[in-house]
């Protein structure tokens, strides 16, 4: 299973990273800048996630997404990060 490598520069109104996804084989796949709510707690739907390494898997492009994207699993929220280009 693939991983994201989240890490943050906390704000007071936002919460600006940067996050890899790696492979694998330990060989990075993706390299993007993120942008997410404030630190506040990891309070669901109001508060970034901490940054740590999370498992993540590549999901097929559907109905509600016309792309290929990349889908992480939280204790408490599940996010989506799409790739175009």
């Amino acid at each position: 299973m693939k991983k994201v490598i989240i890490t943050r520069i906390y704000g007071e109104k936002e919460t600006p990273g940067k996050a890899q996804i790696i492979d694998e084989n330990g060989t990075v796949v993706y390299n993007f800048v993120t942008l997410e709510l404030p630190n506040l707690g990891n309070k669901p739907t109001i508060s970034c996630i901490p940054e740590d390494v999370y498992h993540c898997m590549q999901l097929p492009a559907n109905k509600h997404f016309t792309y290929p994207y990349y889908w992480v699993k939280t204790c408490q929220v599940a996010l989506k990060f799409a790739f175009i280009g």
